[in-house]
């Protein structure tokens, strides 16, 4: 306690704040190194640490207990190799799996590592490698180099103290962030000051919070208060790239794993599909079903063996039985029939899925060339869903919208501007420039808020022409609205928001323009005259707040005032009482029907005094480390008032391309679509009405229910009457669409009415909401049970990709959070309408195959051994040798179904052409109860008709072969049994299958050579397969194989014909062989090569000349 008494900062350090002493590294004791660690496994740990993960999982738990029965020679059926084979064989390649994604990992790690800093040891700066560097050592940052950990900027290159980091690395933006020192340490520069530096750091403990910094720091020992406010703007994060200055120098706060990035590196939730809820229940429910049969046929074993087997003096049963004996014959059962849980389920589901991915990563007609990106499949596990999507929540800005703004209109002291110009920017209506010229106040102070009150950055590698410093006279002449020129001349601003450069730009299009801003000055020029101001207070913008203002102080006249700039509920409020709104409403109103986005610009003049008496309570507000940001809020909210409305703005963001064509695709596939956008009613309601979320609107205005108040009994009483609205036009069969904004949501999103008319109605608008609020909305509908997609593209949308089903980020130009975060990236909209109707549903039939497939196959083959257990006594003994069981799994089955990916129901036009097809996958119709039950019977029929067959045949025209005078009848009937499985499964695979690639081919007819040369091979080996040689010789044999697969195939190819014919599908069209092979042809030739594999293109110019 006598050091942070010395110090005085802070009674509660262990709980909520950490000390940072500055070259007093004895003081910082306790803390992480800034070695950085995202493996999951260490040498030592990997394989007990991911045993112990694998055996956490049921199945993996079940086969194990199954392979350690199999050692106990007494009961086991066959050899132990029959489980432990494919077992092993799991767990390696699930290991391997583990084991390559956590080395690519540890590589990661040791580069950042590794890397070398400049740091100031022993009064000079020395290179130390990143994982060197400890909480409270200086650092020196050059230009370009990645910040090795949170740095608390003291000095830099710049005399102002500013430098700009590049958050690429976190949000994917590659705008440049201004970063600015304090100024009671710009002054350091040199080693000898630096190291003379003795303060105190007093921050937040480790934390996940990257936008929040609310830290305080003092000078020296002496100093008893820690009087010198820290925040978001004096911290480099780590992974952020220092640019456009030459070195930083700064005091690392957190390091390691203890960063802010860090801190954040958490997994994202899990995702299950609805199929994998189906495996889990089908799992289950065969597992209660095996118990049964084991139970079953251990205590028929059992009777047996007293009343008849102890009878029979060569099976020497003894009649006095213990325990032991009276529990062998169930657990014989039990190892005889554990292979009707399929154990290469989850590999081969894994497998197919990754492809799925790939499939669309590979897909060049989702390529965006504006962006120079393709699709991207970041989760493998989730393509199913794709499949049975039934609603979908989406962003406008952005994601409906290009985000590309335009200034289109303007009001300024109640006149507007650009009315008559439909296409072309308010900014070339002539009324406006003369203004302009005229210097008229209004129109001016108008202009001077947008280039005074922004966050745009002046790129230094990129300087502004002199002939952008001219006046609007000199200009008039060469100003054009073409918007590649404008991009080209004002290419040197840049802003995080396009409004925000938009505005800019719009001013200085206009002949009031912004050139130049450091940490205490912004300069801006007037009709070729240089105003410049100091910059006192910047009131930045946030979502909760919706306005961003600034105090500026005229260095030549010495006037106070505050610029401010915001949404409209938000400004007109604080409107000075006797200040007219010069038909602001009428005008927002119009804009906003319009489908533009809507700002309001204000000002206020400040005095000398009411300024100095709100520095007082902003300074205490700002040095306090407990709800900062709370009380920063109501400072602010106290100069934020008594304003002056001066204008209202109008920018427009057109819709991207396809996008209602795409809404209406969606729409008819019977997908509900939500629209969820912090945009104001009108606007939302415009852009709805655009896009086809609401159709005929002007038409029907009565089915637009707009759910409304101001308090939690004003919404529910809106949200009843609405309600029962709803309900009188869906008796009518007519649309409803419902509109409600984030006020009256806040009191009704929990409320189960809500969640009846969003779900009654055929499109709901939510505007005015905020991130918490989309999430929230996503959530209500997930939980009633409805598949979910989410589709967003800035760092807004992440809460709710993360809570719907399937997550879809666009990479557009608010960064790159959105699509980082979700489980697919896509460069446009409209490729919304390939992956879901295309890739998703392709997706969901190859699962729904394979998937009930391989429950199928293996039931088949248990099903025959418990048929076999009425010919011996309830045993408990093996029909198949131990090789046979091992490579069914593993290799006759698990390969062939493999390469079922490439199958494909129907063309992929005839799909895009048809969204109505959409309905059949995602109603779930091809993996039901109903269609599980259809296999199980499959399988009832086929294993009866395998086993009695062959021994109807056998026993009635031939007779077994023999060896040395000893009969081979049971090991005799089993190869003519399995050779017929072999059969029955590559015909099952064909009959399932809508298109037979060449590789298909070549794998279905490929695995059965392989079994009879493979077996003729082993034949050699008496004492596994010696009978094989004889039975192929007799003709019988031919006979029994060939009768059993007609007879187990015709049947079921009668019920798929009769079904076929009384339940064809909406589209009319029958698929077609040649149609498929073509557009797989076509869509093999199209797949780009990756680093992951490739698809051969000589191999789909071979298919295709072969059609």
């Amino acid at each position: 306690m006598g050091l942070l008494s010395l110090f005085g900062c802070s009674t509660e350090r262990e709980e909520k704040t950490r000390l940072v002493y500055t070259n007093q590294a004895i003081f910082n004791h306790g803390f992480v190194a800034n070695q950085v660690s995202n493996t999951k496994y260490t040498f030592w740990s990997f394989i007990p640490k991911n045993l112990f993960e694998q055996f956490g999982r049921f199945m993996n738990l079940y086969f194990l207990m199954i392979a350690m029965l199999q050692w106990w020679s007494v009961i086991t059926p066959v050899s132990p190799v029959a489980t432990w084979a494919p077992l092993l064989f799991i767990f390696f390649i699930s290991a391997l799996k583990e084991f390559v994604d956590d080395y690519k990992r540890h590589v990661q790690d040791r580069l950042a590592n590794l890397r070398r800093y400049l740091v100031l040891k022993n009064g000079q700066f020395v290179m130390l490698e990143s994982q060197q560097i400890m909480v409270g050592d200086i650092l020196k940052i050059q230009c370009d180099e990645e910040i090795p950990c949170d740095i608390v900027v003291i000095s830099t290159s710049e005399e102002d103290g500013t430098c700009y980091i590049q958050t690429s690395n976190l949000d994917g933006e590659t705008d440049l962030k201004l970063r600015q020192t304090v100024a009671e340490t710009r002054k350091m520069k040199d080693s000898l000051s630096l190291s003379a530096f003795k303060g105190m750091i007093e921050c937040a403990i480790p934390n996940a919070e990257i936008y929040k910094f609310d830290s305080r720091m003092k000078m020296s020992p002496q100093e008893q208060v820690c009087n010198i406010s820290l925040s978001e703007k004096q911290l480099l994060l780590q992974a952020t790239h220092l640019r456009n200055t030459e070195y930083a120098v700064g005091v690392a706060v957190y390091t390691g794993n203890e960063t802010k990035i860090g801190m954040n590196r958490t997994k994202p939730p899990v995702k299950w599909t609805k199929q994998d809820s189906l495996i889990n229940k089908f799992t289950f429910a065969i597992f209660i079903f095996q118990l049964s049969l084991v139970f079953t046929f251990g205590l028929i074993g059992n009777f047996w063996e007293m009343n008849r087997g102890s009878m029979m003096w060569y099976l020497r049963i003894d009649k006095h039985r213990s325990f032991i004996d009276w529990i062998i014959p169930p657990l014989r059962f039990l190892l005889l029939n554990s292979m009707m849980i399929p154990i290469s389920l989850k590999v081969t589901l894994d497998i197919v899925k990754y492809l799925y991915a790939k499939f669309i990563d590979w897909d060049e007609r989702m390529f965006d060339p504006e962006t120079e990106k393709h699709a991207v499949a970041t989760s493998t596990a989730i393509s199913e869903d794709l499949g049975q999507i039934e609603y979908i929540f989406t962003d406008k800005t952005g994601t409906l919208t290009e985000n590309k703004m335009m200034f289109s209109r303007c009001t300024i002291r109640g006149t507007l501007y650009g009315a008559r110009f439909v296409e072309d920017s308010a900014l070339d209506d002539p009324k406006l420039r003369e203004s302009v010229e005229e210097a008229n106040p209004f129109t001016l102070d108008f202009f001077r808020n947008l280039a005074l009150c922004h966050s745009v950055v002046i790129s230094k590698l990129i300087v502004p022409p002199e002939s952008h410093r001219l006046s609007i006279r000199s200009n008039k002449s060469s100003r054009s609205n073409n918007s590649h020129r404008e991009s080209a001349e004002w290419s040197h601003f840049k802003a995080s928001s396009p409004d925000e450069e938009a505005l800019v730009k719009a001013a200085a299009k206009m002949g009031i323009v912004f050139t130049a801003s450091d940490s205490n000055n912004i300069e801006i020029e007037i009709n070729g005259v240089t105003e410049t101001y100091e910059k006192l207070f910047v009131l930045e913008f946030t979502s909760e707040r919706k306005r961003m203002s600034v105090i500026v102080k005229n260095l030549a006249s010495g006037r106070i005032r505050l610029f401010t700039k915001g949404a409209d509920e938000v400004i007109l409020p604080r409107l000075y009482e006797m200040e007219e709104g010069h038909g602001a409403h009428d005008y927002l109103e119009k804009f906003a029907r319009e489908g533009l986005r809507t700002l309001c610009i204000a000002q206020r003049d400040i005095t000398e005094e009411v300024y100095h008496r709100w520095v007082a309570l902003y300074n205490k507000a700002a040095t306090s480390l407990e709800h900062r940001t709370a009380k920063l809020g109501e400072v602010y909210d106290a100069i934020e008032k008594e304003l002056t409305l001066v204008g209202t703005t109008a920018i427009e963001d057109k819709l991207q391309e396809n996008v209602p064509d795409t809404i209406q695709a969606l729409r008819e596939a019977h997908i509900r679509i939500w629209m969820l956008t912090g945009d104001k009613y009108s606007t939302a309601v415009e852009i709805a009405t655009s896009c086809n979320l609401i159709s005929s609107l002007s038409n029907e205005a009565d089915n637009l229910l707009h759910i409304s108040g101001r308090s939690e009994n004003e919404a529910v009483s809106s949200l009843l009457e609405m309600n029962e609205n709803a309900l009188h036009l869906s008796d009518a069969g007519r649309e409803i669409f419902v509109i409600i904004e984030g006020l009256t949501l806040q009191y009704v999103v929990n409320h189960p009415i809500f969640a009846d008319i969003g779900m009654l109605a055929h499109t709901v608008i939510c505007c005015r909401v905020t991130p918490q609020q989309k999430a929230q909305v996503v959530a209500v509908i997930k939980n009633r049970g409805k598949r979910t997609l989410a589709i967003g593209d800035g760092g807004n949308d992440v809460s709710m990709i993360y809570e719907a089903h399937v997550g879809v980020g666009i990479a557009g130009r608010e960064g790159l959070q959105a699509s980082r975060s979700a489980d697919y990236s896509i460069g446009k909209f409209y490729f919304l309408k390939r992956l879901i109707l295309l890739h998703g549903r392709w997706s969901y039939i190859r699962t729904s195959f394979i998937a009930q497939y391989c429950f199928y196959k293996s039931l088949l083959i248990c099903l025959i051994q418990l048929l076999f257990a009425f010919h011996n006594g309830f045993s408990g003994s093996s029909f198949f040798n131990t090789f046979c069981l091992t490579a069914y799994n593993i290799v006759f089955t698990g390969v062939p179904i493999l390469f079922h990916i490439l199958d494909r129901d129907s063309p992929a036009e005839t799909i895009l052409n048809s969204p109505s097809m959409y309905l059949e996958t995602q109603s779930g119709s091809r993996f039901s109860a109903w269609t599980y039950v259809g296999w199980v019977l499959r399988a009832f029929f086929q294993a009866a008709m395998a086993f009695y067959i062959p021994l109807w045949t056998f026993s009635n025209f031939s007779t077994f072969p023999s060896v040395g005078g000893e009969s081979l009848g049971g090991e005799a009937l089993s190869m003519v049994s399995y050779t017929s499985l072999i059969f029955i499964n590559t015909w099952t695979i064909i009959t399932e299958s809508s298109t037979l690639t060449f590789l298909n081919h070549l794998v279905l007819w490929g695995t059965i050579s392989v079994y009879f040369i493979l077996f003729m091979f082993l034949s050699l080996i008496r004492t596994l397969l010696g009978v094989w040689g004889q039975l192929t010789m007799d003709p019988n044999f031919w006979l029994s194989v060939g009768l059993t697969t007609v007879v187990t195939a015709v049947p079921i190819s009668v019920i798929k014909l009769w079904n076929s014919s009384l339940f064809d599908r909406e589209s009319g069209l029958h698929k077609s062989n040649y149609s498929a092979i073509r557009d797989s042809c076509d869509d093999l030739m199209s797949m780009r090569t990756s680093k992951y594999g490739s698809i051969n293109r000589g191999h789909a110019r071979y298919l295709e000349d072969k059609i």
